[in-house]
């Protein structure tokens, strides 16, 4: 397996955001001119309602750069701040621990080390395999087997249809935690032949790809 372009690589920090401000003495006014002005971002957005800031609905910054590190999104909302890179899950924690450091220093915020006691991940990427990562499947060949002989009876072309997608996820009628699914897809506009995909997991990036590496092994050991 290779992996082709790293699409997204998210970490998200779950805490209350005024444990940043104790004290309450510190505004966001000052706060998000420093943090656009210490990444470079190119573009901020803050919400707002009947014209003016809505601070409670939080702040958005897109395309800086950290000491070399391209950062695609920081996203600071009242429960928990969202750092982007295309790097690793383990590069946008990196940047964000070192973020917070400078914001101590030079904004006075009080970050205490166990802001990140609640981590989430999104990893997006493209990969390309030696395997047929949807074809190990009888029941799914039959079926695509069929699909193109029925729909070139139908519309007089023939097609090849195949498995697309698979979708990895937990039972969420009693959890409605917004964690994302493991999905692997053939990417868009790429033939079958070409064995090209598209995958999303809520794990960190080097996870990911181990999850991926095995279940490329045990559709080939098939």
């Amino acid at each position: 397996m290779k992996v082709t372009a790293i699409k997204q690589a998210r970490f998200v920090a779950l805490f209350d955001i005024d444990e940043l401000i104790p004290s309450g003495l510190i505004s966001m006014s000052t706060v998000v001119p420093a943090i656009a002005n210490r990444f470079g971002f190119q573009t901020t957005k803050t919400p707002r309602n009947d014209d003016k800031p809505d601070e409670s609905k939080g702040f958005e910054f897109f395309d800086g750069i950290w000491d070399g590190t391209p950062v695609q999104r920081l996203a600071i909302f009242n429960d928990g701040i969202i750092l982007e890179t295309r790097v690793s899950t383990s590069k946008s924690r990196e940047i964000l621990v070192e973020s917070m450091k400078w914001a101590e220093g030079e904004l006075g915020i009080q970050a205490t080390s166990d802001f990140l006691r609640r981590p989430r991940f999104v990893s997006v990427l493209a990969f390309q395999s030696d395997a047929q990562i949807f074809g190990h499947s009888l029941a799914i060949n039959n079926a695509a087997q069929a699909m193109s002989e029925a729909m070139a009876s139908v519309t007089g072309k023939e097609r090849k249809y195949s498995g697309i997608r698979i979708d990895i996820d937990f039972d969420r009628s009693g959890d409605k935690e917004p964690v994302s699914s493991f999905t692997i897809q053939t990417l868009a506009l790429e033939p079958f032949e070409f064995s090209r995909y598209y995958s999303q997991a809520p794990l960190p990036t080097e996870q990911h790809i181990a999850l991926l590496e095995k279940y490329e092994s045990d559709v080939l050991g098939q």
